[in-house]
């Protein structure tokens, strides 16, 4: 015998779940309501997925398979305050990669006596800053205060007080790095800076 609800219950709780689904309808995408439950369901899904079939995605084949010497390119990011670690990060890559697949971005130009080099060719550092600064469309860029201190730190390197400098990079050159982040995936992405 199935279990009967009375009819005004049975009404309510189709009323609840009505205006639950509609509420949840109307919430963003990135809602914590909504992450949860899609990081819930794949979990479960994943764990049942499992159950089934262990390790058959070890053997399987990728849907897009990936030639690293072709395929990956590496972004090696620094800054004036840590340009002395460049040279054994350029050395602890893997030798696979040509040394135009090496994209090192930075916040400063070294100067023309200091060369990097990766598998033997040298390997340019790109100025970040330098860069975005000299699009039209980021003329805005300039009176950010992140970008005085790029100027700032830029101005003390040319004018050869290395010690003020170093001094600019410990106090904001986290500042620097952010910027660093967001624009080097734009930069790497346009072929004239690769």
């Amino acid at each position: 015998m199935l279990f009967r609800m009375p009819r005004a219950r049975l009404r309510f709780v189709v009323v609840i779940f009505a205006l639950v689904a509609f509420a949840f309808v109307l919430l963003p995408y990135d809602n914590p309501v909504w992450l949860a439950v899609r990081f819930n369901t794949n979990q479960l899904r994943n764990h049942i997925y499992s159950l089934a079939n262990d390790e058959s995605w070890i053997s399987r084949l990728p849907s897009y398979p990936i030639n690293i010497a072709d395929d990956v390119g590496v972004i090696v990011k620094t800054g004036y305050g840590t340009r002395q670690r460049l040279p054994a990060a350029l050395n602890a890559l893997e030798t696979g990669f040509a040394a135009r697949d090496v994209v090192v971005l930075a916040d400063f130009t070294p100067g023309n006596d200091t060369q990097y080099s990766y598998n033997g060719a040298n390997v340019k550092v790109h100025d970040v800053f330098a860069i975005m600064l000299q699009d039209p469309s980021l003329e805005w860029l300039r009176s950010t205060r992140r970008v005085g201190h790029y100027l700032n730190l830029t101005a003390a390197i040319t004018g050869g007080d290395l010690n003020l400098a170093t001094e600019i990079c410990k106090a904001v050159g986290w500042e620097l790095d952010a910027m660093k982040v967001r624009y080097s995936v734009v930069l790497v992405n346009v072929v004239g800076y690769c």
